[in-house]
């Protein structure tokens, strides 16, 4: 992930309030930029947990300078805060992007697919489909149904296959995933309230999230 000068940013953000980026800042924004969509209770456990407040406070002055925006998203029956970069340029500058959401990926599913992230400990080279390399679109096949929504290199050397259900997937799609999938390992998220439950199977990971 890019690491932008203060410089760039207030160019990028108009100047209209001045910038400064304390390493934890840095750090959150740098994970942003690889998963897109970070929530409140997740940025103040993995970023801001020497400050009586967690995030709150950091995230608000974030917010104010025009580096990110926050939503509302609701999971597991809650209804939780939730940050993007607060443009395409911005997201940019730190070798991101903004998650696009609509009838295929809901801010839900970005926001599990995050927490994956976070769960399976930040791997180094964890990266969402949008990002994925040639030889990744090569591993992965053309099939769009069938593209996981990241991959990572576990501690082995072998290729996990992320993929986040936002609870709505049923028995069949789940299967036809996991059957495609087969010759490689996989880490499946889902909310508690997911409408059909992923079976673990060997090489077949779940994370409630």
């Amino acid at each position: 992930m890019k690491n932008p000068r203060t410089r760039t940013l207030l160019k990028l953000t108009g100047g209209v309030a001045s910038i400064r980026l304390l390493e934890a800042d840095r750090s959150f924004l740098r994970d942003l930029a690889r998963v897109g969509f970070i929530d409140a209770p997740t940025a103040s456990i993995h970023h801001y947990a020497h400050l009586n407040n967690g995030c709150e406070r950091s995230l608000a002055r974030l917010e104010r300078a025009g580096l990110i925006r926050s939503k509302r998203v609701r999971a597991n029956g809650t209804t939780v805060k939730a940050y993007e970069f607060a443009s395409r340029d911005i997201a940019k500058a730190w070798g991101g992007a903004i998650p696009v959401v609509g009838a295929r990926r809901s801010e839900l599913h970005e926001l599990v697919t995050s927490r994956l992230y976070y769960a399976l400990g930040c791997p180094a080279d964890f990266r969402l489909e949008a990002h994925f390399s040639e030889a990744d679109q090569r591993l992965v096949g053309l099939d769009q149904k069938f593209k996981p929504d990241a991959m990572f290199t576990d501690g082995d050397g072998q290729i996990v296959f992320v993929e986040a259900d936002s609870g709505h997937y049923s028995k069949s799609q789940i299967r036809k995933k996991m059957t495609r999938w087969r010759g490689f390992k996989q880490v499946w998220g889902q909310p508690a309230t997911a409408s059909a439950r992923v079976p673990i199977e060997a090489n077949v990971a779940v994370v409630r999230v």
